[in-house]
């Protein structure tokens, strides 16, 4: 494998590894409230629904879509 194909290989998984991140990062925010800090993907994605997880993927899929950019919204 060539060190581009490398570089690309772990961009993607780096990318991967943020969704849940940005998911359990934004299901923990002040804006949910939350008592107890969630930790698992599963139960950060029950609490969200699917309208909210779609409107965050969505926006972290246009993030990663424009990296060069400097926001940090997520």
């Amino acid at each position: 494998m060539d060190a581009q194909r490398e570089e690309k290989g772990l961009q993607h998984i780096a990318q991967l590894i943020s969704m849940p991140a940005a998911v359990l990062k934004t299901i923990n925010s002040a804006f949910y409230g939350l008592r107890d800090k969630v930790t698992s993907i599963d139960r950060a994605v029950s609490l969200l629904g699917m309208k909210n997880l779609s409107t965050l993927v969505m926006g972290l899929s246009l993030r990663n879509a424009l990296p060069n950019t400097d926001l940090d919204i997520f």
